[in-house]
């Protein structure tokens, strides 16, 4: 099977994750940060902390977000995956506007990731969990970051 120059270039973004915009950049992809936040963009890298939080109706969530670093449209649909030990335990998404940042980048956060199971969502502190956010913009093009990050519950 032959990929080609852009099957490998976009097999180098996948793998290289969220490891950060100058090595997605120099793939020729388009860049993807992985976050959280509530009032703004918080950048997770690898072991950082993604808290669980209790909702008024007793179900559990974490907020992912995202920093896009090519010219998209403000209206993209984005997927949001949290996995334990390879399985999907929470997932969030849909048709969003993007914020454009200071830099021209833009950015999301506070996108809930809805876990499946409360049993699953109240094991999961202390664990280590690997998010997946995944973007489209309408024409077409797409990109995804992925890290490691260890759940805490909120306080």
């Amino acid at each position: 099977m032959e990929l080609g120059r852009t099957g490998l270039a976009a097999l180098l973004v996948i793998a290289l994750g969220c490891g950060g915009d100058a090595a997605v950049a120099a793939a020729g992809g388009p860049t993807l940060e992985c976050g959280t936040g509530v009032d703004a963009f918080e950048p997770l890298v690898r072991g950082g902390t993604l808290v669980v939080y209790r909702g008024p109706q007793g179900g559990h969530h974490a907020l992912a977000g995202l920093r896009a670093g090519w010219p998209t449209s403000r209206d993209v649909k984005v997927e949001a995956t949290l996995l334990l030990d390879g399985a999907v335990v929470a997932h969030g998404g849909g048709r969003v506007p993007l914020a454009t940042m200071p830099d021209g980048r833009r950015a999301l956060w506070g996108l809930p990731v809805y876990f499946h199971s409360e049993l699953v969502a109240e094991a999961a502190p202390g664990r280590t969990a690997h998010l997946v956010v995944a973007i489209t913009d309408p024409p077409g093009e797409r990109g995804r970051g992925e890290v490691d990050v260890v759940l805490e519950a909120s306080p």
